[in-house]
């Protein structure tokens, strides 16, 4: 029995690593100006996988907006009803086999090293872990700014500089 209470606490431990990781936002999990139409009732709701919702500037100017739940609400009409398409970028959370291998690999050492920490409690594997787990976010951003290549040039902010 001990063992299927480690097994639960362990897999929990690994959904919550999941989720806390992908908060942060990567390339993998982030979609850019996606589109969110109001229901029959005006609302726009969001996905249910949604982490984080920030509206795009092309409706910034329009619209002052925080979530509540997985709907929208704006703050500058005092309303949750729109008439129109409204644009965001979104983070999303993905189940652990949709991620990639460099994700799957961070998020399993950082579930593995909580898990051993309140359930073992041992300094050396610890520190063993630890070094893993740098060495996996190293290489999961690495791959993550390979995979969205990011691009100086290709900033508002520098085109902005550019044009002083």
């Amino acid at each position: 029995n001990t063992g299927l209470v480690n097994v639960a606490i362990a897999k929990q431990m690994l959904y919550t690593e999941s989720r806390q990781v992908q908060s942060r936002g990567f390339n993998f999990n982030t979609e850019i100006d996606y589109p969110i139409y109001p229901d029959i009732t005006g609302k726009l709701i969001l996905p249910p996988n949604t982490l984080q919702a920030d509206i795009t500037d092309d409706y910034s100017f329009k619209y002052d907006v925080t979530l509540r739940g997985q709907t929208v609400y704006d703050k500058v009409n005092h309303t949750a009803v729109f008439t129109e398409m409204v644009k965001f970028d979104l983070i999303v959370f993905l189940t652990f086999e949709e991620l990639p291998q460099t994700a799957r690999d961070y998020i399993a050492i950082c579930a593995a090293r909580k898990f051993q920490r309140r359930i073992l409690g041992s300094q050396t594997i610890d520190g063993i872990t630890k070094a893993e787990e740098i060495s996996a976010k190293v290489t999961l951003e690495n791959a993550d700014s390979n995979q969205a290549d990011y691009n100086m040039v290709d900033s508002t902010f520098t085109q902005l500089m550019l044009a002083r």
